[in-house]
């Protein structure tokens, strides 16, 4: 560790934002500089958080408190610029990062009493009842969240996040072909596989054992190759539910 690092103080920061097994010395610099910057609330550099993640450091599944506070820092800036500036563009932005930060209900709060239908702006519209379904998903208010995918294309069809909305919502309700019709249709707007993994891992993580069960074997079958990550991530779930409840246990 560099010598001007204070190592009890790191120590300390790396505890609470749960990154306590990172021992790269030769980067502890960065970390300590992020961690810091963190802790007061700061918002981080591009090339910071680009750091982070080639890190490994920012963990969706995990939610570590160093992932959920670096969104929250996020969703308060752009919450004050859409109060400093009245640009409605921010409030997807802010909800989105309410959402990370495992705070649906306050993303809905942003919008509760904004009349969307009265924008003038189709893709803005599309894109407030998106991040508003997802929310609602989030909150497992899934009817909600399905007529809220449903406005958002219908204001803007060529966006393909409500489509990978109705996807996912497809796949929690059990319906995975037609979750796939869904999907296919986000695909050719411009949605990426990985954003269909993505929805997925969420729906296998929220899922009990039997239904995880059934959806990788859905998988599995369709595609081997493509799906041989499933597996895989059910494994390091299931490893993590018992370690939990051995912690416990033993307390």
């Amino acid at each position: 560790m560099n010598e001007d690092i204070p190592k009890k103080h790191f120590a300390t920061l790396k505890s609470k934002y749960e990154v306590w097994g990172y021992s790269d010395k030769s980067s502890s610099r960065s970390l300590y500089t992020i961690l810091n910057k963190l802790d007061q609330r700061k918002r981080l550099e591009p090339e910071e958080f680009a750091w982070l993640a080639s890190e490994d450091l920012f963990h969706r599944d995990h939610q570590p408190k160093i992932f959920t506070t670096y969104h929250k820092i996020e969703a308060t800036f752009y919450e004050q610029e859409y109060k400093r500036t009245g640009n409605k563009w921010n409030l997807p932005s802010a909800s989105s990062h309410w959402r990370s930060a495992n705070q649906a209900k306050r993303a809905l709060e942003l919008t509760d009493n904004l009349k969307i239908d009265q924008i003038k702006n189709n893709k803005l519209k599309s894109a407030l009842s998106t991040t508003r379904g997802g929310a609602f998903r989030d909150r497992r208010q899934l009817d909600k969240a399905e007529n809220c995918a449903l406005q958002a294309i219908e204001y803007f069809p060529n966006s393909h996040h409500p489509y990978t909305l109705m996807g996912a919502l497809c796949y929690e309700w059990g319906d995975y072909e037609k979750g796939d019709i869904w999907f296919d249709k986000a695909i050719k707007r411009g949605a990426s596989p990985r954003d269909q993994d993505a929805e997925i891992k969420r729906v296998i993580k929220q899922a009990d054992k039997e239904e995880r069960g059934n959806l990788m074997a859905y998988l599995l079958k369709k595609d081997s190759q493509r799906y041989k990550w499933v597996k895989k991530y059910i494994d390091v779930l299931e490893k993590k539910k018992a370690e939990q409840a051995s912690k416990t246990k033993s307390h």
